[in-house]
């Protein structure tokens, strides 16, 4: 039984039924300013029980990917992009407010260093899907765990993203006029449910993290609920809010929720529970996750 989800479920549990919630710093490297993200008991529980994650669980582990990111002197290689800058917030629409959603990922792709990746989670209706986009390279990696073609919204979004960052940085000039964007479709685990994508986006940006873009095609994905649950327990970051009326009283997490783990092996916070010797099926993680249901609390 995994204790670092056994841990979050029981607080979750005895804490957060009543209306507090779990405070996460987001910083404007990934949403373009400073802001906090608020984790809700349904969002704990749905993640808990694999139902349909939350887009504020899958910007919290954008924050631990990062965060990871920087312990491994990764910072400048990889840059996460929100979702909630770039996915369409309705879909009936011919555009869908992609005009903006453009001009917000362009405002990430400005001064970018050549080998820099871009890792952009994209929700085009109740499906996610995940982006990698190497802008001087004019090319967008393109992740599907339904393994569909159909990506109009997300093409034209990444089209006009780069080709404003061409012009704006000259490079549509030293290329021919009419070189366009290359995309490729990328092979990667399939799901074979209908809300499992979210998770699986999770663990494909946490497999390119740290072994490369061709990890993926092994069909490993990480112990990703794992990292996600001991992150919120040991970051100093994370805080509680407890909501009561119009006033707001932040409290400190309780003990009992820092984990019994020993990283001293590892020399690095989060130690054996992302190491890469971990990675194993994202089927035998679930088999053997605690579910708010089966944990008779009290």
């Amino acid at each position: 039984m995994n204790r670092a989800m056994k841990h979050l479920a029981y607080y979750a549990h005895i804490s957060m039924r009543q209306g507090n919630q779990i405070e996460v710093p987001i910083p404007y490297t990934i949403m373009g300013f400073d802001m906090p993200v608020f984790l809700s008991f349904e969002d704990i529980y749905e993640f808990i029980n694999l139902q349909e994650i939350s887009a504020n669980c899958i910007l919290v582990y954008m924050r631990y990917l990062e965060e990871l990111c920087r312990i491994n002197g990764q910072a400048e290689k990889f840059v996460f992009v929100s979702p909630s800058l770039i996915s369409p917030v309705r879909t009936d629409t011919e555009d869908a407010g992609r005009r903006e959603r453009a001009d917000n990922l362009l405002s990430f792709l400005r001064d970018a260093p050549k080998e820099r990746l871009y890792l952009v989670p994209h929700n085009r209706g109740r499906h996610w899907v995940l982006g990698v986009i190497d802008p001087w390279e004019d090319l967008v990696l393109y992740f599907d765990p339904l393994r569909e073609k159909k990506r109009d919204d997300f093409t034209e979004l990444m089209n006009m993203a780069l080709a404003d960052w061409k012009i704006t940085t000259g490079e549509g000039i030293r290329r021919r006029r009419d070189c366009k964007t290359k995309f490729s479709n990328r092979p990667c685990p399939l799901q074979e449910g209908s809300v499992e994508c979210g998770y699986f986006i999770l663990g494909f940006m946490r497999d390119i993290v740290l072994n490369g873009i061709d990890a993926l095609e092994t069909g490993q994905v990480g112990e990703l609920r794992s990292n996600l649950a001991a992150f919120l327990a040991l970051n100093p970051v994370t805080k509680l809010l407890k909501v009561s009326g119009h006033t707001n009283s932040k409290i400190r997490p309780p003990l009992n929720l820092v984990l019994p783990f020993s990283f001293s092996h590892y020399n690095r916070p989060f130690g054996h529970i992302w190491a890469p010797n971990s990675l194993v099926l994202l089927g035998n993680i679930l088999g053997e996750t605690p579910t708010l249901k089966t944990l008779n609390l009290p």
